[in-house]
């Protein structure tokens, strides 16, 4: 990503300039006709307040950002931009040729970012949860984990008995879902505080939308067979994950355990 162009944050400031543009010229247009006819200056000031708002609400989520203030406002503008203003930047991206999956990365790696700083150190080890495609799992398998990580056999075939290890040591729960659906049931039945997502590109960002406002880091899975088989994912990179934001008391007990 360091040596890539930031195409997403070139769009999301390139949409926020263009709305603020729309928003002045039908602004101006409005108030050029209010003299004439009160009729037709509502016409061009309705748009014109609507593309300030829209233009408005990605700057309050960008500053707040940056800043760390937190108000009620940047709830509204983080909602916005995840259920409005990002599918925007994706569908005009699309339109430009960059490539859905370059964005998506971005977005998720800002995603992050966030997460991390904020939550660094935060939740206790049962309240995380750590989300598995299924794919991770060879397919001829005859031990499926869909229902029950722990019954895996261990044979070190895929990246799926890592996880189990994982799950002992820090005492987090690790689940593996087929789809989204059984994903958003594992949510609402274990009511995690924070999830950590392992998932392709597309699957990332729509769990993103789907969790909102649950803080989710996403990390992407290696399509190496192609999607959706056999796929596998560097389990270092999660179990640091797991660290950085579970309690510094139970980082230390799992290396006492190591002991």
């Amino acid at each position: 990503m360091s040596s890539q162009k930031p195409y997403f944050k070139i769009l999301f400031f390139l949409l926020t300039a263009l709305l603020l543009l729309f928003s002045f010229a039908t602004g101006y247009a409005a108030m050029r006709f209010a003299p004439v006819s009160m009729k037709a200056a509502a016409v061009w000031a309705m748009p014109s307040l609507l593309a300030a708002a829209m233009a408005a609400l990605p700057i309050v989520f960008y500053l707040c950002l940056k800043s760390g203030f937190r108000t009620f406002l940047f709830q509204i503008a983080n909602r916005y931009c995840i259920r409005v203003f990002f599918p925007l930047i994706l569908f005009f991206g699309e339109r430009l040729r960059i490539e859905r999956d370059l964005l998506i990365q971005e977005l998720v790696q800002y995603n992050n970012k966030y997460v991390l700083r904020k939550h660094a150190g935060s939740f206790e080890p049962q309240r995380m949860l750590v989300l598995l495609p299924h794919c991770l799992q060879m397919r001829d398998c005859d031990y499926r984990v869909t229902t029950d990580i722990s019954r895996c056999a261990l044979c070190g075939r895929c990246s799926i008995h890592k996880f189990v290890e994982l799950s002992r040591k820090y005492g987090v729960h690790v689940q593996a879902a087929t789809g989204g659906t059984l994903a958003r049931r594992i949510i609402q039945e274990l009511r995690p505080r924070v999830i950590i997502a392992v998932a392709c590109s597309r699957d990332l960002y729509s769990g993103l939308s789907d969790t909102f406002p649950l803080p989710v880091v996403g990390i992407f899975n290696e399509l190496r067979h192609g999607p959706c088989v056999d796929t596998s994912v560097d389990a270092a990179k999660v179990e640091e994950t797991i660290r950085e934001l579970i309690k510094p008391e139970y980082v230390t007990k799992s290396f006492v355990q190591d002991l």
